[in-house]
């Protein structure tokens, strides 16, 4: 545990959101201490049928919401190394999410998600690995100064049930029990990076998921198409496999950075999937 950076993520956290009650108006730039994505809003039920193959057994994704990894282990890719701009995605996700999934019965995990149960989150704080345990409680602990009813969702971001539940295999019944061993059998690491770091901080892998950060090559990340292509680029010749796939973007509805990457793409083998209310763009990677 690197003690120091906890410290310190500790110390920013408090400072951002502890100083007022009402946090409706915090945490939604892209930055390092921004409020975590409670779900995807990708449809990773579907896409991951159509994408998964049995040689996929490492994956490199961003964290985000954690959704993305936890779905790719119960495909059985059981090494993820996982990255994200923002430190609070490890506490939520790693921390929190993961352990809820692990020692909840899936009603009790659904009553705190979906329906929010104070008693079942303390449980779940409580059996916390300690480094997250640390966080949240220092957390919980400065914001009771503000509020009486502090949460850790207090940090979460994007709670759309409705998706969640139709894009995520751990909102089956069956699906989630399936899971829960598999999680503890996983490896999931974190690095706190930026896109354009990570092909110089990672090896390779079988498969790649950047999810929907590209369609923000304009907004915010300040990338022209031809730097976006060429990030693209960097990842399919540092970071992937022979013969593993590159999902470098996804988009809702008509997505004009996607799109335009897509076309200014020369290399490798250009797919597309169709999901309902998505679209995911990848790479195929041959013998090079």
């Amino acid at each position: 545990m690197d003690k120091i950076q906890l410290q310190k993520d500790i110390e920013e956290v408090i400072k951002k959101y502890c100083q007022t009650k009402d946090l409706c108006r915090l945490g939604f730039e892209y930055a390092e201490y921004e409020k975590a994505f409670a779900f995807t809003n990708e449809n990773l039920f579907e896409l991951y049928h159509k994408l998964m193959k049995d040689r996929y057994h490492s994956a490199l994704t961003v964290l985000s919401s954690g959704d993305h990894a936890f779905n790719l282990i119960y495909h059985d890719v059981m090494q993820i190394d996982t990255f994200d701009c923002n430190r609070l995605t490890e506490y939520y996700s790693l921390g929190f999410k993961k352990t809820a999934l692990e020692i909840l019965d899936f009603e009790e995990f659904c009553d705190l998600f979906k329906e929010y149960n104070p008693s079942i989150e303390k449980y779940v704080i409580d059996a916390l690995p300690k480094k997250y345990k640390i966080f949240w409680q220092y957390f919980l602990d400065a914001r009771k100064e503000v509020t009486e009813s502090p949460s850790i969702f207090d940090l979460v971001r994007g709670k759309n049930i409705r998706y969640a539940e139709k894009y995520n295999y751990y909102f089956n019944k069956t699906c989630f029990n399936n899971l829960k061993p598999k999680l503890k059998e996983a490896t999931i690491t974190f690095t706190c990076a930026d896109i354009k770091e990570v092909p110089e901080k990672f090896s390779k892998y079988d498969l790649i998921m950047l999810s929907t950060i590209l369609n923000y090559r304009s907004e915010i990340l300040g990338m022209t198409i031809g730097e976006a292509v060429a990030l693209v680029e960097k990842f399919y010749h540092n970071n992937l496999n022979d013969f593993g796939e590159l999902v470098y973007g996804y988009k809702y509805i008509y997505s004009e950075e996607i799109d335009d990457i897509y076309e200014n793409i020369n290399f490798g083998r250009k797919l597309t999937r169709n999901v309902d209310d998505g679209t995911s763009f990848s790479l195929e990677k041959g013998c090079d």
